[in-house]
C-alpha cells in the first residue's frame, strides 16, 4: 500500500497535526497568568516563529539552485520591507489617523491568510497522496477555508477592541444587524462542520484528510471562539498587536512546528537524495547547521 503520509505515520501526528496540542496547552498558563504573556511571545518568537522564517529562508535565499532560478522573484519581494517602513513614516506625519493600527491589523489578516493556505497546502499533499478526486478535494479545500475565516470574521465584527478600532458600534446599535453579526458566522462554523461530518460519513473524504481538517477546525474555533473572549490578556496592551498578543502566539504556533518540520523534512530529501542539491545548499546539510 503506498504510503499517504505526508512524512510518516509517527512524523505526522507528532509534527503536522499534533503541534495543535501546543497551541491548546499554552491557553491555561495564559489565562492563568496573565503576566507570563510577554515572557511567552519572545519565548514564541525566538524559538518557533523566527525559526519557522529561517525555514523558508533557507530553502530560497540559502539554497543556491532556488535563488538562481528564482532571483527575480526573491529581490521583487524583498520589496516589501518598504511598506511597513513607509506606514511608520506616514504615521508619523498623520498621528491622528491611526495609519500603524490599521497597518498592524492588515498584517494581522494576512499573517491569518498566510496560515489557512498552509493548511490547505497539507489537505492537499494528502490528497494527493490518496488520489483523491478533484470533486471530493474540492469538499475539503472550501470547507476549509469557509469553517477558518468563520471565527476570524467573529472575532473581527464583535470583538469590543475591533468594534472601537473599525467604527462598528452603528452595527451593533441595531439589534438585528447585531444579532447576524454574532450569529451568523457560528452558524456557518456548525453548517461547515456538519456538512464535512457527511461527507466523511459517505466516505467521500480521505481519512488522513478528514482528521487534519477536524484539528484545524477545532484548534481555531477553540482559539478564535473561546479564548479570544479574554483577549487582550497581556495586561499592558496599547495596540492591536499586543490585544491580540495571545491569538498571535496560539495561532501560529501551530502553523510554526509544522512548517519548519516539514521544509526540514524537504531539505533531508533533497540534500541526500539530489547531489547537486546537496553541493549548493551548504546550510541545510545538516540538523546542526539547520538549527
Amino acid at each position: 500500500m503506498q504510503n499517504q503520509y505526508i512524512i510518516s505515520k509517527t512524523q505526522d501526528r507528532l509534527w503536522i497535526s499534533g503541534s495543535a496540542a501546543l497551541s491548546l496547552i499554552l491557553i491555561f498558563p495564559m489565562l492563568s497568568w496573565p503576566s507570563l504573556v510577554p515572557l511567552l511571545f519572545w519565548t514564541w518568537a525566538f524559538f518557533f516563529d523566527g525559526p519557522h522564517i529561517w525555514a523558508t529562508y533557507s530553502r530560497t535565499y540559502a539554497d543556491l539552485n532556488t535563488w538562481s532560478a528564482q532571483y527575480k522573484l526573491y529581490l521583487g519581494s524583498s520589496l516589501f520591507l518598504v511598506l511597513p517602513l513607509a506606514v511608520m513614516y506616514i504615521d508619523s506625519l498623520l498621528p491622528n489617523q491611526n495609519l500603524l493600527f490599521l497597518f498592524l491589523s492588515f498584517a494581522m489578516l494576512w499573517a491569518y491568510y498566510h496560515i489557512i493556505r498552509q493548511h490547505y497546502g497539507f489537505i492537499s499533499l494528502y490528497d494527493r497522496k490518496a488520489n483523491a478526486t478533484r470533486k471530493n478535494h474540492n469538499i475539503s479545500k472550501w470547507c476549509l477555508y469557509v469553517g477558518l475565516w468563520s471565527p476570524y470574521l467573529h472575532l473581527g465584527l464583535n470583538h469590543p477592541i475591533n468594534i472601537d478600532l473599525f467604527n462598528l458600534k452603528p452595527l451593533h446599535d441595531n439589534a438585528l444587524l447585531h444579532t447576524i453579526a454574532f450569529g451568523l458566522p457560528i452558524l456557518i462554523s456548525l453548517t461547515v462542520l456538519a456538512y464535512y461530518a457527511a461527507a466523511i460519513i459517505k466516505k467521500k473524504i480521505n481519512p488522513l484528510t478528514a482528521r487534519f481538517f477536524i484539528i484545524c477546525l477545532l484548534t481555531h474555533s477553540i482559539i478564535l471562539y473561546g479564548f479570544a473572549v479574554f483577549e487582550p490578556v497581556h495586561i499592558s496592551a496599547s495596540n492591536p498587536a499586543q490585544y491580540f498578543m495571545g491569538i498571535t502566539i496560539l495561532l501560529t504556533l501551530f502553523h510554526n512546528v509544522q512548517y519548519t518540520a516539514f521544509v526540514w523534512h524537504f531539505n533531508r530529501n533533497n540534500n541526500s537524495h539530489n547531489s547537486a542539491m546537496k553541493n549548493r545548499n551548504y546550510l541545510n546539510s545538516n540538523f546542526i547547521f539547520y538549527i
